[in-house]
């Protein structure tokens, strides 16, 4: 069998899911054993992108999504995820866990130790891995789609920040995926709506990701 290859992509804060379905795992439809396999994990705005992800590596991998509500401290983040990389070998593991782990759910000045004992747990569970990550998407103020959270979004920012100097020194490339929706009010949802994008925002977020995972796979050849 081939190993396969896994998306593990943006978590973004929802009290439920915007698009059609739920929080479990999507196996990709009518899967070619031929080719390698992505798994797409992340909350309602991965829910929102991953039918462009699918779309755009059609023909070239397999794709899964496991959509989740799981922050990087949840204990039933690692456990479901020791079941799911069990299942099968995995090229790439293209990851976030980033807006779910607001408010006390990371204990404060935490923030890097968990993600970093994540990271370590990651590559023991894939150790064939090449891994990932994506930064956290930003949040607008309620209302207002050209303005940014004052409470949030600095959150967002330190910890992005934070990430990606943990991620250097593990040498794990980054997709900034924050940068590439931040002061585009134009791709936001409805301004009640602080979290999530329209149809042209998730496009844009489904197609920067296909492109990172396609180069991935064209490397792995």
């Amino acid at each position: 069998m081939r190993t396969r290859l896994v998306l593990i992509a943006s978590l973004c804060l929802s009290a439920s899911l915007s698009a059609a379905g739920g929080w479990k795992l999507y196996p990709a439809a009518k899967p070619d054993p031929k080719l390698p396999h992505v798994l797409i994990v992340g909350d309602s705005i991965c829910n929102a992108y991953r039918h462009t992800v699918v779309a755009k590596l059609k023909g070239k991998a397999n794709v899964d999504a496991w959509v989740t509500p799981y922050h990087i401290a949840a204990p039933q983040l690692m456990k479901r995820y020791k079941e799911i990389l069990a299942a099968t070998t995995y090229d790439v593991i293209h990851f976030n866990h980033g807006l779910h782990g607001f408010g006390d759910r990371i204990p404060k000045g935490k923030y890097v130790e968990i993600l970093e004992t994540y990271v370590v747990e990651m590559k023991k569970l894939a150790p064939q891995a090449t891994i990932i990550w994506c930064a956290t998407t930003p949040v607008n103020k309620k209302g207002d789609n050209a303005v940014l959270d004052p409470v949030q979004n600095p959150i967002v920012i330190k910890r992005n920040a934070l990430a990606t100097e943990l991620m250097k020194r593990h040498d794990i490339p980054v997709t900034d995926l924050y940068t590439l929706v931040a002061g585009k009010p134009e791709l936001r949802a409805k301004p009640a709506d602080p979290y999530h994008y329209n149809g042209a925002g998730r496009k844009l977020q489904g197609e920067m990701i296909a492109d990172v995972l396609s180069k991935i796979l064209d490397l792995k050849k």
